[in-house]
């Protein structure tokens, strides 16, 4: 083998010992995609409209069924129950 073979062996490990020296490699830069587009007035409006009539369908069912849960606290034997029951909280 002759010594310029050794010659360019050894400035291949140098190459290669340089760069693993040289730092964490770096990741490109992701491009973010467009966000979307911005729906219409008219269209957040009516969604508007619509959880405003589902709240107001709600709330009627639950003041009943906490009128309801208020009736057999207050009766006789829900203020027993309460008194010699576990409590839950």
């Amino acid at each position: 083998m002759s010594v310029d073979y050794f010659l360019a062996l050894s400035d291949h490990y140098k190459a290669v010992r340089a760069r693993l020296n040289a730092g964490p490699l770096r990741a490109p830069v992701a491009i973010a995609p467009p966000p979307p587009p911005e729906p219409d007035a008219q269209d957040i409006a009516a969604l508007l409209d619509e959880a405003e009539d589902i709240v107001n369908a709600a709330g009627p069912a639950i003041l009943a069924e906490l009128a309801t849960e208020q009736k057999r606290k207050n009766s006789a034997f829900g203020r027993l129950r309460s008194r010699f029951s576990r409590r839950t909280d």
